[in-house]
């Protein structure tokens, strides 16, 4: 009997080394310009199925409103999350830190940060969020942030006085051309 149970024990345990490394489940980042919606099962399908591609958040006010939600593949190891942006446009440069308190064992984390036209480099730029807990990394992901161009209503009329248009610092045009020659 011991015979036929160290086989099964080695024949598993040759199996298991031949299947090779487990992978780790991912946790998945879902960054969005409006917060999502809904709770437990929904919110959790809503987040895995966010778009990977690019993300474009747009200024509001002068200012960026950034939602994310995280699909933890397993429980956090500490209650508190460090959120931290850099721009990497060109090179990494931090653009700031955000602390986040996590009350719930939940399988999805979701929350909101701003970031304001001092914290940012360029007001057109490409951010890096990198989420830590506890110094180990949870989840990162790019995304853009752009900003509204001002839109001119109409051209205002300068008016000038009659003083102001005959004041001593005036020149006459046709001295101007005649000393450029």
């Amino acid at each position: 009997m011991t015979f036929k149970l160290a086989l099964v024990l080695l024949s598993t345990a040759v199996a298991i080394s031949e299947a090779g490394p487990q992978k780790k489940a991912a946790n998945v980042l879902a960054l969005t310009p409006a917060s999502l919606s809904g709770a437990g099962p929904s919110l959790l399908k809503k987040v895995k199925a966010a778009d990977p591609g690019r993300v474009m958040i747009y200024d509001q006010d002068g200012e960026w409103t950034v939602h994310y939600a995280i699909a933890l593949a397993r429980p956090l190891p500490a209650p508190e999350l460090a959120l931290k942006i850099s721009d990497v446009s060109r090179t990494k440069q931090a653009v700031g830190t955000r602390h986040k308190i996590v009350y719930t064992e939940a399988a999805v984390i979701r929350g909101t940060f701003k970031l304001t036209r001092d914290e940012v480099l360029s007001p057109n730029a490409k951010l890096l969020l990198e989420i830590e807990c506890d110094g180990a990394a949870v989840a990162s992901r790019t995304f853009f942030i752009q900003s509204k161009t001002a839109v001119t209503t109409s051209t205002k009329k300068i008016d000038f006085t009659g003083d102001e248009a005959a004041a001593a610092d005036s020149f006459d045009t046709e001295t101007i051309a005649t000393k450029r020659r």
